[in-house]
């Protein structure tokens, strides 16, 4: 009979895997995850933990089938962790390569640094340095058992799961019943949508507004004045009044000398094509994602400047063919007959993260101006690429985000420059300025600067402007400070021209601001959705269930 120490004896039956004695290094890995939740930076899954201990506790006499599960577990650790991160879910990733495919190396490389922060690196390495002291002196099996348990029951992210989709699914029918019935006796054509959040879930509280926002559409042709007028819509990616703020850009002329401003408007979505058919669809109310992509519809702006009397116009600094966005724009935003102004000739300015060229928007705008000063009635949508994410500035030493301030600036010194030129014609023009989408400087939880799937308030809150040139106006930087979306710049632009038509007066800026729509705070994409429940801004995510947003 062979005879064993204590030592030794402790020795094999650590050798051998035995329960609650040590998972080695694996401590290291839980008790990491338990910090990173407890500090809100992950979603701890209390049950695939368990079981990633309990299979590590599992005693194992052979080495190398040991070894083996060390592999195993380590890859099911790292797609337990990535479910457990806010990053998007790993098919959504996969979906998107080709896009990601298509970027320039340069913005790729960019993209992939955004995921290592150096500050994270730095306190992973101060941690890891306290644990191989503590393992020392103590068994850090249980402490690591003890903490994913804590946390995950008591734990802050606790509080972040509002409610999940199973449990909403009893009240949907009832909701679906119980929104029909408020719907029939709700107004319609453009008055203000009620504020009302008589609902138990967010689910009700979101179909419930979408009724509210599907009576709330209207289709009414808009004549052009005898003296013609021209409606430009400047369709801006990537500017919000976070980065607008970060960049230190918010005492732009462009933004303080506007004749009125939106302070809440919140742009439906985070994304370029989605954002713009929300803009050309503004009279249709806000829409489910899905209802975006409809033919033949009346509301849009352009079947309601589709008359003769007007000349549609789709001006770019770009081709359009990333993500088919022209395409889209044209087919869904009823802009087909539209004149897609050429890009011969035109400068170029920056390469864009997409590897095409993007154009100079002074030269686009100055000729553009020039053209309609001695025409009639046009309407034109114009959509610069200018500040997109990735972009690289010609004779510009740095990535895209260090460039973003130059970028920015240069933009809007040449809308001022434009609106001196339209001011200085004396032609009737009104000039709304919308931001797609914010360019995500900052980043959050939920996402690293510059992506956005999410479509977070930092995202689509963006600075809407409007300026009257060529008609006499009364009030002075008018302030809109309800929430509202492109529902409001579809009726404010229907109401300035129907004016125009009528007995001549100035333009009451006030008066047009009371008789506008508002909106909630909401915005969505295809696989997530942004919406203000109770006072609070909710994500839903593709799984359905519904979570605080905490920046």
């Amino acid at each position: 009979m062979t005879s064993h120490s204590p030592a030794a004896f402790r020795r094999e039956l650590v050798d051998a895997g035995w329960p609650l004695l040590s998972i080695g290094g694996w401590s290291f890995y839980f008790l990491l995850k338990a910090v990173l939740a407890f500090t809100d930076n992950i979603e701890l899954m209390l049950w695939e933990n368990l079981a990633l201990i309990a299979v590590l506790l599992v005693p194992i006499e052979r080495k190398w089938l040991r070894y083996t599960r060390h592999v195993l577990m380590a890859v099911l650790a790292v797609a337990v962790l990535y479910q457990e991160s806010f990053l998007p879910p790993f098919e959504r990733l996969t979906a998107q390569w080709d896009f990601v495919s298509g970027f320039t190396f340069g913005y790729q490389l960019e993209l992939l640094l955004r995921f290592v922060d150096a500050q994270v690196v730095a306190a992973m390495l101060v941690f890891a340095i306290i644990y191989w002291y503590l393992s020392k002196l103590l068994n850090l099996t249980t402490v690591s058992i003890v903490a994913i348990l804590g946390v995950s029951l008591w734990g802050p992210n606790q509080s972040q799961v509002f409610v999940t989709a199973s449990e909403q699914t009893e009240d949907d029918a009832g909701a679906s019943e119980q929104n029909t019935g408020q719907s029939a006796g709700q107004s319609t054509g453009k008055n203000r949508e009620k504020n009302q959040d008589e609902t138990n879930t967010p689910d009700q509280a979101l179909q419930q507004f979408y009724q509210q926002q599907q009576d709330l559409a209207w289709s009414d042709q808009v004549n052009a004045p005898e003296d013609g007028v021209d409606v430009l819509l400047l369709n801006i990616c990537s500017l919000s009044w976070q980065d607008l703020e970060i960049s230190g850009l918010s005492d732009h002329p462009v933004l303080t000398g506007s004749d009125l401003t939106f302070t809440n408007y919140y742009s439906g979505s985070s994304y370029s094509g989605p954002s713009t058919l929300r803009l050309m669809r503004g009279a249709c109310g806000h829409e489910p994602h899905n209802g975006l992509f409809t033919e033949d519809s009346s509301c849009a702006l352009g079947s309601m400047f589709a008359d003769e009397q007007w000349d549609q116009q789709v001006v770019m600094n770009h081709h359009g063919d990333f993500d088919d966005y022209l395409d889209m724009v044209r087919q869904y935003g009823q802009l087909q007959e539209a004149a897609f102004y050429p890009l011969q000739d035109v400068p170029q300015t920056m390469l864009g993260f997409d590897q095409m060229p993007v154009y100079s928007d002074a030269h686009l705008l100055n000729q553009w101006q020039s053209e309609r000063a001695g025409s009639g009635s046009g309407f034109t949508l114009y959509n610069s690429v200018s500040l997109h994410d990735g972009n690289q500035l010609f004779g510009f030493r740095g990535n895209s985000m260090a460039s973003y301030r130059e970028r920015a600036e240069q933009l809007l010194d040449d809308i001022q420059e434009l609106y001196d030129r339209v001011e200085a014609s004396g032609k009737p023009t009104i000039i709304v300025m919308v931001p797609e989408h914010g360019a995500g400087l900052q980043g959050d939880r939920f996402q690293v600067p510059g992506m956005r799937e999410i479509p977070s308030p930092a995202l689509t809150h963006v600075p809407v402007t409007v300026q009257f040139f060529g008609m006499p106006v009364e009030g002075d930087g008018v302030r809109f400070e309800p929430v509202t979306g492109p529902s409001a710049v579809a009726s404010l632009v229907q109401q300035a021209v129907d004016q125009l038509n009528g007995e001549p007066q100035p333009l009451n800026l006030n008066e047009l601001s009371r008789n506008l729509p508002t909106s909630k705070v909401i915005s969505e994409n295809d696989q997530a959705i942004m919406f203000e429940f109770q006072s609070e801004i909710l994500i839903q995510t593709s799984a359905g269930n519904w979570v605080r947003y905490a920046r």
